[in-house]
């Protein structure tokens, strides 16, 4: 996945989630950061997403629109994966420390 693949499965996550502040942890985080990451950044079709405040039953729905094997899926190469915060150990101040896409 490149910026312009991971920018459309953020588009697609904050539609289907009705929510304007998405979160990506993980690998393809450096996407964020890196406009131009080597190769071995872009090998994963994955990105794993965090949405504050989002409830677990929504975890399903976005699974099924976007999720690994979803028809985005199959039709675009990438797919998103929810996850929780609790996924990743990030630091005390890890918000000021996001970048926006």
């Amino acid at each position: 996945m490149r910026r312009p693949e991971l920018e459309h499965v953020i588009r697609a996550v904050a539609r289907v989630s009705e929510r304007d502040e998405v979160f990506i942890i993980g690998s393809q985080a450096v996407l964020g950061a890196i406009l131009e990451p080597p190769e071995a950044c872009t090998v994963s079709a994955e990105a794993d997403i965090f949405i504050p405040g989002i409830e677990d039953s929504s975890f399903d729905a976005l699974e099924a629109a976007l999720g690994e094997g979803s028809q985005f899926h199959e039709q675009f190469g990438d797919y998103a994966q929810p996850v929780e915060k609790t996924t990743a150990k990030l630091p005390s101040d890890w918000r000021s420390r996001a970048v926006r896409i």
